[in-house]
This record gives C-alpha cells, structure tokens and sequence, in this order.
C-alpha cells in the first residue's frame, strides 16, 4: 500500500523547559528531615533557607530549584533537621550558573517538576510573598494577615477619644494641646493592641554657658520637648541657670528617643514663663546635639509655657480665635498615636483652617489605623483666653 505524501501527527502537549539548579542530597538517615539553604556565591553569602521538612530515599535524590535564565549562578547546602531534635553539620556549598533541567531530573526530584510545597519564608521572584489563604481555592476566612497594613482594618473606638485645651498670648502664640488615656484596640480577628497615653515628660535639662553675645548677668530659665511631625511633647520640668555677663546659655541634649525626629528648647527670663525655640537654628535640633543660644539671645513673641501644655502633645504659634482641623492615627510601626497636620518647616505655625484631603489621607496609609471617621477641630480663644473640649474618636461606634 502506498503512503500518503502527508502523515497526520496528533498534537503534542508543550513541555516548558524549566531552568534552575538541581542538587543531588544523600541523606545519613531516610527518615530524618532535611532543611536547604540557597546563598549567591560559594562563600554563603546572603545564605536563606528556601526548602526544609523534606524526606530523601536511600541512596539519594535530586532537590530542583527553579530560577530565572539570567545566567546567574546560585550554591546550595543542606543538613538533617528535624522538629524536636538537633540539627546536624551543614554539607559543603555546591552549584553553578543557572541552566535547564532535564524531564528525567525534575520527575526524580523529591520537590517534583511542581514548586510546591512553597516554603512560606522564600521570597518569590518578584522578592514578595505568598498571602495566607484558609481554602484550596485562594479565599481566606482569616484577617490576621492584614493586621501590619492597618489602615482597612475595621477598627472600633469610642466617641470623644481626645480631650483639648487651647490657650496663649495672642497673634503666632497660641497653642492647641491633646491629651487622651490608654486604650486598648481590638482587631478584627480578636487579637488586641495597647495604646499609650502621650510621651511622659522628659527630665529637667542640664544647662551650662559659653562666651558670646552682649547681655549683662542673669538667671535664665529652661525646658525641653520632644519633636514628632512639626508638633512638641513631653515637655520637660524646668531648670535655672545664672548665666554670667557676655554669655550665652547652652542647653545639653537629652537622649534620643525612639520614633521622635528631634528636640526642642524653651528658654526665658522669668520661672514658668519660658518661649518656645523654634525660630531660629536647625529645628528641631538633632538628638545629640546641643543648643546654644543665639549671639542675639533667645527669641520671644512665640508661644510661651503655659503649665496646662505639660502631658500634652500640641501645636504651637497659631493664631487666636481660629478653627483648626485635625486627623489622629495610631502608628503599628511606632507603636503610638500620631496627628496631622504635619508641620515644616518645624516653628512656622501652619495649620489646617479648613478640612485636607491630603491630610486625611496620611491618617489613612497602609500601617496606621484612623481613629476617627473624619476631620475633628479645636477652636482657639482670643488673645490671653482658654478653651477646651473633647473630640475624635465616634470610629464604628
């Protein structure tokens, strides 16, 4: 019988070349795990654990591990690691440049021609991770994975979570300070988070003097406070010095504290009548580094003390009979509340008049949870008045 001029081939399925590097692992003992770490060079630099819990046969088998064709070279180690026992010496580092592996090698692979099992620590090509999900299908009945971005969270508290005073002498003196108790979050998944009250107070500085300046003898008056977003706490307790003719007072800086970006001084004439030193220098003044006041001696006309700022975090050198708008968010990251505004250049005095799109939004960045539904305002007296108030908070209550 003569053949046809054209012979019909069924169609074949496509095999994808996959590339990578396969090691071959002879275990000590079959029945006892094994833990592999991958490293970018022979000598285990950046050494990661990319594969543990597997079992091999006797007398060996292949581990494959997939990577990208970019010609670069990877070195693997393993060792015996089981749960509840020791671990055993680390093999020597083995491996090459990147290249195809062969159907035999992938169906002989203890890992097989598949990438799963994923190891949950192994960053994936894109250097991400897989998200955890409850069902085969990729949907979750779990929240905890969302917990570190915060700001999705369905997170209730309560109405008037902030108490505010508002006071000072009068145009860029004024100030508006918060204050609110501990409070404790609850999540979504039950878990809960701890919510402090404001920074305590920093101790009394310690003062000292340098030459400079054209000012006969006197005693001169200070504190210190913390800087956070263009917006002071902690104020310290107070400390006096005599500073002598033709010098200047120098204020030691205090230790630095985590989440804060500086400090700030206060300094004045009288007792509990110090100015705020913003206005000048660079401010807020780097931890570790001290303050010296300036050859033209330090500045009034800003917010002076009041003792009502103590326990507060606040704003200053605002103007009176102002409406100001705030936004409130708890930090995951540092571990405390934060407001917006923020402030800069730190001692100009800006503040929201009117509500901020732009400013809500930083209550609402992944990280930070929201503590109120929107904006809450604080309004400031006239010039040498007081007010007060309580605000935020109201959040799915």
């Amino acid at each position: 019988m003569a053949l046809p001029a054209t012979l019909y081939r069924p169609p074949q399925p496509s095999t994808p070349t996959v590339y990578g590097k396969a090691i071959n692992v002879v275990p000590g003992d079959p029945s006892v795990q094994v833990e592999v770490q991958r490293a970018s060079d022979s000598g285990g630099t950046g050494a990661t654990t990319i594969a543990s819990g597997l079992l091999f046969p006797k007398p060996g088998a292949p581990f494959v591990d997939q990577r990208a064709n970019d010609g670069a070279s990877w070195f693997y180690r393993a060792r015996h690691n089981s749960a509840g026992g020791d671990a055993g010496a680390w093999t020597a580092w083995v491996g090459g440049v990147v290249k195809a592996i062969p159907p035999a090698i992938l169906a002989a692979a203890v890992n097989g021609p598949s990438v799963y099992p994923i190891v949950r620590a192994a960053p994936m090509d894109d250097a991400l991770y897989a998200l955890r999900a409850t069902a085969s299908d990729g949907s979750t009945a779990k929240s905890d994975a969302y917990n570190p971005q915060g700001s999705v969270l369905p997170v209730p508290w309560a109405a008037n979570l902030f108490s505010y005073s508002a006071g000072g002498l009068g145009a860029t003196q004024m100030w508006v300070g918060f204050t609110w108790s501990a409070q404790t979050l609850t999540k979504p998944d039950g878990s809960t988070l701890s919510v402090p009250v404001p920074p305590a107070a920093l101790a009394a500085p310690t003062l000292s003097q340098v030459a400079g300046g054209t000012r006969a003898a006197l005693t001169l008056f200070a504190r210190i406070a913390l800087v956070k977003d263009g917006q002071y706490m902690a104020l310290s307790a107070e400390s006096s010095f005599a500073v002598s003719a033709n010098n200047l007072l120098k204020i030691t800086s205090p230790g630095s504290v985590a989440g804060y970006d500086g400090w700030i001084a206060w300094v004045g004439s009288a007792t509990n009548a110090e100015w705020l030193q913003d206005q000048t220098g660079t401010r807020p003044i780097p931890f570790g580094t001290d303050y010296t006041e300036p050859a033209a001696h330090f500045q009034t006309g800003v917010t002076q003390y009041s003792s009502t700022l103590l326990g507060k975090l606040f704003y200053a050198n605002l103007q009176p009979s102002t409406t100001y708008y705030f936004y409130a968010f708890f930090d995951l990251a540092l571990g405390f509340i934060r407001f917006s505004p923020f402030i800069s250049p730190v001692g100009s005095g800006a503040g929201d008049t009117a509500p901020s799109m732009a400013d809500a939004a930083l209550a609402w960045k992944d990280g930070r949870i929201g503590l109120t539904p929107s904006n809450f305002t604080a309004l400031t007296p006239a010039g040498a008045g007081t007010s007060s108030g309580t605000v935020g908070g109201s959040r799915l209550t």
